[in-house]
């Protein structure tokens, strides 16, 4: 049985030098940003051993720009000058935190839209990107 709600998840509260800021709930993601942020959460999987990810520095570069823009979009309450100050290993936290949110479910969902094109929206999604 599918089961909808409609209404958002409830963000869980970081806290940055004693003040608590409101993590935004993962529903509340543009489609597109939900994505993104996935793709970015395997890209980082694979190179949490560093040394032997043998990354350019362009490569650690784009990571260190994604890993700002998505502390951005799931921590919009944050004052810049607070985010700027925040530490990569303690962004890095962030997103973890904020990738627990997720449903198993909805994981599972988009890693087999990735996989297969079973089905019209998998189906739609590989004619576009080979068309």
């Amino acid at each position: 049985m599918l089961k909808i709600n409609t209404q958002s998840s409830k963000g869980i509260p970081i806290e940055i030098d004693d003040v608590k800021y409101e993590l935004k709930p993962y529903d509340s993601l543009k489609f597109q940003d939900f994505f993104e942020l996935q793709k970015f959460a395997q890209q980082f999987d694979n190179f949490k051993d560093i040394e032997s990810a043998n990354l350019t520095d362009e490569q650690v570069k784009k990571l260190e720009e994604s890993l700002d823009i998505f502390c951005k979009k799931i921590l919009p309450g944050v004052p810049q000058e607070v985010m700027d100050a925040v530490n990569y290993m303690n962004k890095i936290q962030i997103i973890e935190a904020f990738m627990e949110t997720v449903p198993q479910q909805v994981e599972e969902s988009t890693a087999n839209l990735n996989k297969s094109s079973q089905g019209s929206f998998g189906s739609m999604a590989s004619a576009q990107k080979n068309g």
